[in-house]
């Protein structure tokens, strides 16, 4: 036989293998139809029915889902595991354990989630979520999160928010929330909270409240509240407070306002005022207030007072006392001062010189003036009249 024979009948042989060869091995198989998954849906899911494994996007799971990045997700009850950050649109929701290398997310998280870097929802976060730079929703949060350096709830945050910088709410906070520099609300403030620098409060501040330099609220005041600075209040105090420097209500103040240098209402101040320098109450005061320097009322003082150079009130009923001078639009009851000027005197007044327009009680001084008293308007040691 000759070459080209024999090389024609080789290439004959190797044609009719090949052709069977093609009809004999069975197709790849469809991963689709096996593994339960409708078509087109990214990932592989070893499961039955929607219980099982999941690996890649996989849409619905009951059971572990590991996947390299979300990016496409409806829900996931069980445990989902990712190794990067989310994509843009990762959506859905993830009941259960969610954790990253980098970063869980999803559109709501619901039960534990913990990420290297953060933990992140779009709409909710409920449970307990840990991020070691920040835990941040996108919507309301509830339950435990823990921010290495912020826990941010762009709606309201309640339960407990730690943040090793920050905690902040745009929907305000309920609960506990302590913040290595900041706890600050857009909203109202409710529970214990407490700021390495401020605790900020759009709304009320209510409960207890410390500020490493101060408390500032838009609203209300009510309870505990401490800065290292002030205590600062657009609205009404009501409770406990403490300011390095001063405790200042737009409004009234109401039970126990200390200040390492002032106090001061812009309304009226019920309680006990005491202040480092003054105690200043636009309106009335009732109760006890203490100065370094001064107590100053706008209207009338009720219950007792005491500074080192000067009581200012439109009238004071009780018992006023300070080194310097007291300047009293009307007094009943008892005044003690270097120099007591009082326009209409019920009771006693002691001092070195006392000066009343009108005099109902008693003068006791070096030099005493009753302007309603006569040829004894003038007397030393004791002057009265009734």
């Amino acid at each position: 036989m000759s070459r080209t024979a024999r090389g024609r009948r080789v290439a004959t042989v190797l044609t009719v293998l090949s052709l069977t060869a093609a009809f004999a091995i069975p197709e790849a198989p469809d991963l689709h139809a096996q593994t339960g998954r409708p078509s087109g849906e990214p990932g592989v899911k070893l499961a039955i029915g929607d219980y099982g494994i999941g690996l890649g996007d996989v849409l619905r799971l009951n059971g572990l889902r590991i996947n390299i990045s979300d990016d496409r997700l409806e829900r996931i009850n069980g445990v989902n595991i990712t190794f990067w950050k989310p994509g843009d649109h990762v959506g859905g929701e993830v009941n259960g354990l969610a954790l990253g290398l980098v970063s869980p997310g999803a559109a709501r998280l619901r039960g534990i989630s913990a990420g290297l870097a953060a933990t992140v929802a779009d709409d909710e976060l409920r449970g307990i979520h840990v991020g070691g730079l920040a835990a941040v929703s996108g919507g309301r949060s509830s339950g435990l999160l823990v921010g290495g350096l912020a826990t941010v709830s762009e709606r309201r945050l309640r339960g407990v928010g730690l943040g090793g910088l920050a905690v902040v709410s745009e929907g305000g906070l309920d609960g506990v929330s302590l913040g290595g520099l900041a706890v600050v609300g857009d909203g109202p403030v409710r529970g214990l909270a407490a700021g390495g620098l401020a605790v900020v409060g759009t709304g009320s501040v209510k409960g207890i409240a410390a500020g490493g330099l101060a408390v500032v609220s838009e609203g209300d005041v009510y309870g505990v509240a401490a800065g290292g600075l002030a205590v600062v209040s657009q609205g009404d105090l009501r409770g406990l407070t403490f300011g390095g420097l001063a405790t200042v209500a737009d409004g009234s103040l109401t039970g126990i306002g200390a200040g390492g240098l002032a106090v001061v209402s812009s309304g009226s101040l019920t309680g006990l005022g005491a202040g480092g320098l003054a105690v200043v109450a636009n309106n009335d005061l009732r109760g006890l207030a203490l100065a370094g320097l001064a107590v100053d009322a706008g209207g009338t003082v009720q219950g007792a007072a005491a500074a080192a150079y000067k009581i200012k009130a439109f009238e004071f009923r009780g018992f006023a006392a300070t080194v310097g001078w007291s300047d009293l639009g009307s007094m009943t009851g008892f005044a003690v001062a270097g120099y007591n000027r009082i326009g209409h005197q019920r009771g006693l007044a002691i001092g070195l010189y006392n000066s009343a327009d009108r005099l109902d009680g008693v003068q006791i001084g070096l030099l005493n003036r009753a302007g309603n008293n006569g040829r004894f308007r003038y007397l030393p040691l004791l002057n009265a009249h009734f």
